[in-house]
C-alpha cells in the first residue's frame, strides 16, 4: 500500500476517541473510549491528531500540582483574577480555584524600562507535593534575569516554566495564566500523546488550527486544539451548503463548544475566552467551552441541581455503562428518551442508572447552559443567532440541537447523516 496516500484524523476526547481513515478503499470510521491507545495499530499513514485533554483537564482542574513563583505582593493575584465574576448579581459567587497548588512570593524589583531596581530574594520553594513550577516575575519579558536565576535554584528533574518565554506580552496576569496552564496541563497532555503512540511525523493540531509536530504540542497551545478542527469543518460545512452564518455546537463527552463562523472567515482572536475561568495569551479560534458534556456528572446540593464541572470520562464513564459511575447528562437523555440502549455495544442499561432529580431538569440545566454560550458569543461577534444556521457535531448534539435551537430563535439546524 502507498501510506502517502492514506491518511489518518484523530479526535481524542474525554470519553471517546474517533479515528477517520481516508485511503484508496475509501472512508472508514472508528469509535473507541479514550481510555484505549488506538493509534499505534494506524500508523500506515499521515497521521493528524487534535485533542480535548488539554481543555478537559482545565475544565476538570485535572492538571499537575504547580508551584507558582511571583513578585512580592502578588500572592494572591492568579486568585484574584481580573474580577470578571461568573454571575455580577450573586453574592456567594464561587470562582474556579487557581491552578497553583502553592504560591510564594521572590521579592526584587525590575521596573518598566526593564532595569534591576531591587536586587532578587529567592524564597524557600516548598516543592513536595508538586510536578512544576511555574516563575512569573513583573516586566520579566523586559529583562528575565530574575525568572532565570529562580529557575536555576530549582532542582534538576523538576519541569520549569518562564512566564517570559510562555507569554512575552503585556499584561502581568496573561503571563501567569498563562505560564500556569503550560506548567499544570503539559504532563496530563504529554502523558495522553505518550499513551496514544502517535507515530514518528505525526501532526497536532494547536488552538489557531495550525500544525506542529505532535511531541512538541504544548498545553497552551493545545487548549482549543479539538475544537479547533471543528471550526474548521463548520467553515467548510457553510462554503458548501452555502450559508452564510452558523453556529457550531459541538457536544462530546466532557465539554460542549461554540462558534460563529460569518461570511467564511474563520474567527481569529488573540486570546482564547474563558475555558475554567482562565485565559491563555496564544492565537486562536474562537471558541467557547463550556463543563456540559454527555459524561458531566449531575449533582444536587439541597434543593438546587446542577451539571459539571466533573467528568465521568471514559472510565468508570455514566451510570448506563455499568462501570460504577456516577450519574450523568447521558444517563438523564437515556431515562428522557432521547438514547436507544440497544443501538450501543454494550447496550445501555437503564436499570443502573439513579438521578439525584428530574431527567427532563437536568436536560434543561445543560441545553440552556448551551443556549446561553451561544447568545454569549453571537453577542461577543456582534450577530443575531436567529439569523444563523446551527451545525451540530460531536457525539452528543444532535439529542439535543433542536431544542438548543428554539432557545435561542433559530430556525434552522443542521445535523450529519451519521
Amino acid at each position: 500500500m502507498n501510506t502517502r496516500r492514506v491518511r489518518t484524523a484523530v479526535d481524542r476526547g474525554g470519553t471517546f476517541t474517533d479515528v477517520v481513515r481516508l485511503g484508496p478503499d475509501g472512508v472508514s470510521v472508528r469509535k473507541v473510549r479514550s481510555d484505549v491507545a488506538v493509534v499505534g495499530d494506524l500508523a500506515d499513514g499521515h497521521v493528524t491528531y487534535g485533542t480535548t485533554v488539554a481543555t478537559n483537564a482545565l475544565l476538570e482542574r485535572a492538571g499537575a500540582p504547580v508551584l507558582l513563583v511571583v513578585g512580592e505582593g502578588f500572592a494572591d493575584l492568579s486568585e484574584i483574577g481580573d474580577m470578571t465574576r461568573p454571575s455580577l448579581f450573586e453574592p456567594d459567587v464561587v470562582r474556579a480555584p487557581s491552578l497553583a497548588r502553592r504560591v510564594v512570593e521572590a521579592a526584587g524589583r525590575i521596573d518598566g524600562a526593564g532595569m534591576i531596581v531591587e536586587p532578587l530574594v529567592i524564597p524557600d520553594l516548598p516543592l513536595d507535593g508538586v510536578e512544576a513550577v511555574a516563575v512569573v516575575l513583573p516586566h520579566a519579558p523586559l529583562e528575565p534575569a530574575h525568572e532565570r536565576a529562580v529557575a536555576a535554584a530549582v532542582p534538576s528533574g523538576v519541569p520549569v516554566f518562564l512566564g517570559h518565554q510562555e507569554c512575552p506580552a503585556p499584561g502581568y496576569l496573561a503571563r501567569i495564566e498563562t505560564t500556569l496552564v503550560e506548567a499544570s496541563i503539559t504532563p496530563v497532555l504529554r502523558r495522553a500523546v505518550v499513551r496514544d503512540a502517535l507515530p514518528a511525523g505525526a501532526l497536532a493540531m494547536r488552538s489557531d488550527g495550525s500544525l506542529v509536530a505532535a511531541e512538541q504540542l504544548g498545553a497552551a497551545d493545545a487548549v482549543l486544539s479539538g475544537p479547533a478542527g471543528g471550526v474548521l469543518a463548520v467553515a467548510a460545512l457553510a462554503d458548501r451548503l452555502g450559508l452564510p452564518l452558523v453556529i457550531g455546537l459541538d457536544m462530546g463527552g466532557t465539554s460542549t463548544d461554540v462558534c460563529v463562523v460569518e461570511g467564511g472567515a474563520l474567527p481569529y482572536r488573540e486570546e482564547t475566552p474563558s475555558v475554567g475561568g482562565v485565559r491563555v495569551r496564544r492565537p486562536v479560534l474562537e471558541v467557547d467551552t463550556i463543563a456540559a458534556g454527555g459524561g458531566s456528572v449531575l449533582w444536587r446540593d439541597g434543593v438546587r441541581l446542577g451539571v459539571g464541572p466533573a467528568s465521568a470520562g471514559a472510565n468508570p464513564g455514566p451510570q448506563c455503562w455499568g462501570r460504577g459511575g456516577p450519574p450523568t447528562v447521558t444517563d438523564a437523555a437515556l431515562v428522557a428518551g432521547l438514547l436507544d440502549p440497544d443501538a450501543f455495544d454494550p447496550p445501555l442499561d437503564p436499570a443502573l442508572v439513579s438521578l439525584p432529580g428530574d431527567a427532563d431538569a437536568f436536560l434543561s440545566i445543560a441545553r440552556e447552559a448551551m443556549a446561553a454560550a451561544i447568545r454569549r458569543v453571537a453577542g461577543a461577534r456582534g450577530v443575531d443567532p436567529r439569523a444563523a444556521a446551527l451545525v451540530a457535531y460531536g457525539g452528543a448534539a444532535g439529542q439535543h440541537a433542536a431544542e438548543v435551537a428554539a432557545r435561542c430563535g433559530i430556525r434552522t439546524v443542521v445535523i450529519h447523516p451519521c
